[in-house]
């Protein structure tokens, strides 16, 4: 298992009980997911996957500053010591 750092953005973080930076084991961006949703509970879960178990579009999620969407998406593999930034589409006008 990968030992990665989660960067929670401010916006977010009332799911993580207001941690902004969280070390996970995974081997896959939906492990780390799960891994975090046994942590803080399934709030964080649904905040970013789907029903159908997609992420959801108005959610980005960067591995070393690469959006996983041009990656493997929710397989994305990941290494030791990789950063993982869940990031909010901002909109308004």
């Amino acid at each position: 298992m990968a030992e990665v750092k989660v960067l929670i953005p401010a916006v977010m973080s009332s799911s993580t009980n207001g941690e902004r930076e969280v070390d996970v084991n995974g081997n896959t961006v939906i492990e780390v997911i799960d891994e975090l949703s046994k942590k803080y509970g399934e709030d964080f879960k649904n905040k970013v996957i789907d029903n159908s178990g997609n992420l959801k579009p108005i959610i980005n999620v960067y591995v070393n500053d690469e959006n996983i969407k041009f990656l493997e998406d929710l397989h994305t593999k990941l290494k030791d010591k990789d950063e993982i930034l869940f990031l909010p589409a901002v909109s308004g006008g």
